[in-house]
Parts: C-alpha cells; structure tokens; sequence
C-alpha cells in the first residue's frame, strides 16, 4: 500500500486520489440513477396493473337489489339508451308501464293550498309511486328505484358491492 504525503500548500491531490474520487462519482451516479429507474419501473406497473385483490366478483343483475326498476313513461326517447347501457353491463332493469297522467291526476297529487310543485314534477313523483305500487305486488324484498336518465360506470357490478 502507498502513502503519499500532502503538502497543505498543494491544491491538488496525488492522481491515484483524483481517479478514487472520479470513480467514486461515477459509481455514484450510477447507483443513484439505477435506483431511480427501478423507482420509477415500480411505480409505473403499480399505476397500470392495481393488485388483484381489489377486483371484487361481479354482484348479480340487480346488484344484489330483489329488482331494479326504471321510471319512465311510454315512449320515451331516453328508454332506448338505458336498455342499451343495462345490456352492455349486464344489469336487469324493469320498466313498470306508467300510466298516462292527466291533469286531473296531477291536480290530485298537489295539496289543495300552496302547492308550488311543476306538472313535471308531480308527474315524476307519481311516475315513482307507480314503480313503488308496482314493487310491493311483487314478492321482492328489495328495490332499486332510478329514472330513465340514469347514468353509471361500464364497471359498475365489479366495483360496487352492497
């Protein structure tokens, strides 16, 4: 092994002393841009690969509901959309014939005095209470109740689980 001596006035090390320190640099470098990498790999596979045991086995058609019941009325432009989406995903939804509401039903439904509900909306709560009527002569336990403009996730039965 070599000793060399320094002198305190001398700014620069002996060359075995410079090509160390070079060395150990680069080894340096190296190391910290290999860590990085391997960082970097981890974290890009988790992102697009999530553990599999946060897939959870689908729920059954009516998302574990007795029934899945859509309000909506008799031809409407909406009716196509929300079968085609319940195909796609497999989910079973039932559309209750609703009734034709006349205004006499609707001025039936408001309160005598007061009331500041639209025929719209009346005709929507009493669309709901036809879908309710119409569950409770069924022998379901339960019902999921939605409106024809409903929208969910394409994973719907995969990622929701009562």
């Amino acid at each position: 092994m070599m000793f060399f001596d320094v002198d305190p006035r001398c700014r620069t090390l002996p060359r075995s002393s410079q090509l160390h320190n070079t060395m150990l640099r680069r080894t340096r470098t190296l190391l910290l841009a290999v860590i990085t990498a391997i960082i970097l790999l981890i974290l890009y596979f988790h992102s697009t690969n999530p553990p599999q045991h946060f897939h959870l086995t689908p729920t059954n058609a009516t998302l574990e509901f007795g029934t899945i019941l859509a309000v909506s009325r008799a031809n409407s432009p909406r009716q196509p959309s929300l079968l085609w989406a319940a195909n796609l995903t497999g989910l079973e939804v039932v559309l209750p014939a609703q009734p034709a509401w006349t205004d006499t039903d609707v001025r039936t439904f408001r309160a005598d005095k007061g009331s500041t509900i639209s025929n719209g909306s009346a005709r929507a709560w009493m669309g709901h209470l036809n879908a309710l009527h119409w569950f409770l002569g069924t022998d379901k336990e339960a019902a999921l109740i939605i409106e024809d403009d409903v929208d969910w996730d394409i994973s719907l039965r995969h990622t929701q689980r009562p």
